[in-house]
C-alpha cells in the first residue's frame, strides 16, 4: 500500500504556507541600522583601569530603527522614543559591552540631512551594573556659546572611565542600512522550503514502498 501522498502534500503546502507568512512579518517590521565608531579617547580623560589601554578604547556599536528611510530624512534635534529603537549594542572595547538585554537608552537624538545620515547626535546608556556610555555632537547653531565639539565616553564607573573631546566632522556615524537587506525574500524562502520538504517526503514515500514490497514478497 502506498503512503497517504495527499496527506504529504498537503503538510507541505501548510508549512511553507506559515513559512512565507512569517518571512512576510519579519518584513513588515524592517527599519534602518546606523553604525558609530568615535575616536580614540584621550590619556589625560582616562582613570583607574582606563589608564593601561585608554589611546586604543573607543565608543563604537549600531542601534535598529523601526523608522523608513524617509521618516529619517531632514529630522532636527529628533528625540527617539523607546518605541522607534528596537535595539541597540555599543561598546567601549573595554570594560563596558551594552545592549538591550543589559541596558537602558536613557537618551537617543539626532538631527540628519536629506538622505537620513546623522549629523547632529546625543546618545546616553546606562547599565544594569552602574556602567555606562554616551556619545554627542553638536553644530554651530545647538552648542553653548556658539561652538563645535564632540565628546564620547564610557566606563564601568565614574573612577574607572575614559573620553575624549573632538570636532564632530568626518565619517562617524554610517550611513542608514535598511534591514530588509538582511532579511530574505518571500519567494526565494518558499522555494528552498518546497524543495527541502519535498526531499524529505520523498524519501519517506521511497521507505514505505520498500516497505510494501517485501512485506508482499
Amino acid at each position: 500500500m502506498f503512503p497517504p501522498i495527499r496527506y504529504s502534500v498537503l503538510r507541505i503546502v501548510v508549512i511553507c504556507a506559515t513559512c512565507v507568512l512569517g518571512l512576510r512579518s519579519s518584513s513588515a517590521s524592517s527599519g534602518e541600522i546606523y553604525s558609530y565608531t568615535g575616536p580614540t579617547y584621550s590619556a589625560r580623560d582616562c582613570t583607574g583601569t582606563y589608564v593601561a589601554n585608554c589611546t586604543s578604547d573607543h565608543v563604537s556599536g549600531s542601534f535598529y530603527t523601526t523608522l523608513s528611510l524617509s521618516q529619517l530624512e531632514d529630522l532636527t534635534s529628533y528625540s527617539m522614543p523607546a518605541s522607534d529603537v528596537k535595539g541597540f549594542m555599543f561598546s567601549d572595547g573595554n570594560g563596558v559591552h551594552l545592549s538591550d538585554a543589559n541596558a537602558t537608552l536613557s537618551q537617543l537624538a539626532v538631527t540628519t540631512d536629506s538622505s537620513g545620515n546623522i549629523d547632529w547626535w546625543v546618545l546616553s546608556l546606562r547599565g544594569a551594573d552602574g556602567s555606562f556610555l554616551f556619545t554627542s555632537s553638536c553644530l554651530t547653531s545647538t552648542c553653548p556659546g556658539g561652538g563645535t565639539g564632540g565628546l564620547d565616553g564610557s566606563g564601568t564607573s565614574e573612577m574607572d572611565s575614559g573620553s575624549t573631546i573632538f570636532e564632530p566632522f568626518g565619517q562617524h556615524w554610517s550611513a542608514p542600512q535598511s534591514t530588509d537587506a538582511l532579511i530574505p525574500e518571500a519567494s526565494g524562502g518558499f522555494l528552498v522550503g518546497t524543495g527541502l520538504l519535498l526531499l524529505a517526503n520523498f524519501g519517506l514515500f521511497r521507505r514505505h514502498f520498500q516497505r510494501d514490497k517485501l512485506l508482499q514478497a
